[in-house]
């Protein structure tokens, strides 16, 4: 099997950039639609318009409708189509830009993420995420083509919420672990190969950075300000984890947060936390199967967690573990056919997942 590297064509990543937002995309074409919700929208649409404007070009918007669901892409698909765009422009969050690129695919059209916060690594993955629409996770989908370009204006992703800068960092910070477990196991990345050197170095890369910069990115976004800080973060969580991880692969961490959407329909975390909290239990798991624990990863972990505000317990999600029933639904839902969790590089059964959740909580981390 060859090994296979899949990247965005073009990345830009700077303050400022949406207000002369035609002048990276220009290559593709003269008109393009917006897919994003009403807020991103009244966010960026000034800007965005303002750069189009002044290209004598044009840009149209579409509401996207907050699910990544086949009939959401279905609905957007059949709008876009009806009208003669030269591409398709996916703002906001992991969900809209997943909804973005599944619609492009749909239509055989370019597709341009602009991204409003680093909360996901969705920009530059060649993969989307499909959910049924009460928001339970289904399937990944690979996609025929990588993003055309990658916008990242890091002013307004400086003014979103911190948390979600932090839950950008848990999605990162499970990129290295994951990739390194599908390196021990061989198996085929997303992009349809085996893995380069090149992709497990980039989620080496992102694990560094985000342990070097990760507290003070958040103690700078949290005053609104754009820093070296902020800027190597956002690189962290956007690029280096996305390219990162579709040229890898996801294991356990993912396996395990997706299969927390599906036993606890009432789950409200978000996707990077819900990831973070992943990979406690992808590490117990591995320190189980090799006999010994890691003290100086495990470790390491816990005090970046703590440092960034990410989860250590059930506690941290919102959920309530009192009984096993919940854990042992969490593992029977890990251990479907499809999950990520079987490109572990050891053989997995729900007694296995079960077994480390339960170690987890038991734990009862601060």
């Amino acid at each position: 099997m060859a090994k296979s590297l899949a990247t965005p064509a073009k990345y830009f990543q700077g303050s400022t950039l949406l207000s002369d937002a035609y002048r990276y995309v220009s290559h593709l074409g003269r008109s393009f639609v917006i897919v994003s919700d009403i807020q991103v929208k009244e966010l960026i649409e000034e800007r965005v318009k303002e750069g189009f404007r002044s290209a004598g070009n044009l840009c149209a918007f579409l509401n996207f409708n907050g699910e990544s669901s086949p009939q959401e892409v279905s609905r957007l698909a059949e709008l876009v189509r009806k009208e003669e765009y030269s591409g398709i422009i996916g703002a906001g969050g992991g969900k809209a830009l997943d909804t973005a690129k599944l619609v492009g695919d749909s239509c055989g059209l370019p597709v341009v993420t602009v991204p409003t916060s680093a909360s996901n690594d969705s920009p530059c993955s060649c993969v989307a995420s499909l959910y049924t629409e009460d928001g339970r996770f289904i399937k990944l989908q690979r996609l025929k083509e990588s993003p055309a370009v990658v916008l990242v204006d890091t002013e307004i992703i400086a003014k979103a919420p911190a948390r979600l800068l932090t839950a950008g960092m848990g999605s990162a910070y499970a990129a290295y672990y994951e990739a390194r477990a599908c390196q021990r196991s061989g198996i085929q990345n997303y992009t349809g190969g085996t893995r380069t050197h090149t992709a497990l170095t980039l989620t080496e890369l992102c694990h560094d950075l985000l342990l070097k910069y990760g507290k003070q990115a958040k103690l700078d976004v949290q005053a609104k300000t754009v820093t070296h800080a902020v800027e190597a973060i956002v690189e962290a969580n956007i690029y280096l984890s996305g390219v990162g991880f579709v040229n890898s692969g996801c294991a356990a961490s993912h396996g395990v947060y997706n299969a927390m959407t599906i036993a606890l329909p009432s789950l409200n975390s978000m996707h990077g936390e819900g990831i973070a909290f992943g990979v406690l239990v992808q590490l117990i798991m591995e320190y189980n199967e090799e006999g010994q624990w890691n003290c100086e990863e495990w470790e390491r972990t816990l005090s970046f967690y703590r440092e960034v505000g990410l989860p250590r317990n059930f506690q941290h999600l919102g959920i309530v573990t009192d009984g096993d029933d919940q854990l042992e639904r969490i593992a029977a839902a890990a251990c479907l056919p499809e999950s990520n969790i079987y490109n572990m590089p050891f053989e997995i059964t729900e007694k296995k997942v079960f077994q480390a959740l339960k170690q987890l909580r038991n734990m009862k981390l601060a």
